[in-house]
């Protein structure tokens, strides 16, 4: 971090190579950071994981969820719909987006909408 104001050139180096030993040891929390850290720094650090890399299948209840965000609902109205807290919500749809290897909402209603994600957790 004390790269961050005098070596930025050397903070990027430092900070990806945290990130890549972060994701070897299946870190999360510190690749985040690592990713956070590089974020501030001007360097696009995320990545668009391969749909290969999926390891579990959508559960039901993110199908669900999925389903609700592709029809337009916000958190707060996915939150009362299923009578749990918005905070739950965010959660359910951080996993979604990574099991799809996805950005962000848009991207996933264009998903449920072209049809590639069923009911299904198998799927």
């Amino acid at each position: 971090r004390c790269l961050m104001e005098v070596d930025r050139r050397g903070a990027v180096v430092a900070f990806t190579a945290a990130a890549e030993l972060a994701a070897a040891c299946a870190a999360v929390s510190e690749g985040r950071l690592a990713a956070q850290a590089l974020r501030r720094l001007g360097v696009r650090a995320w990545r668009r994981g391969r749909e290969g890399d999926r390891r579990q299948p959508m559960t039901d209840r993110e199908a669900e969820i999925a389903r609700l965000v592709a029809s337009g609902a916000s958190n707060r109205e996915i939150a009362e719909r299923l009578l749990v807290a918005p905070k739950t919500i965010e959660r359910h749809i951080t996993n979604i987006l990574a099991k799809l290897g996805l950005r962000n909402r848009t991207e996933l209603a264009s998903r449920i909408l072209a049809g590639s994600v069923r009911d299904s957790p198998d799927d």
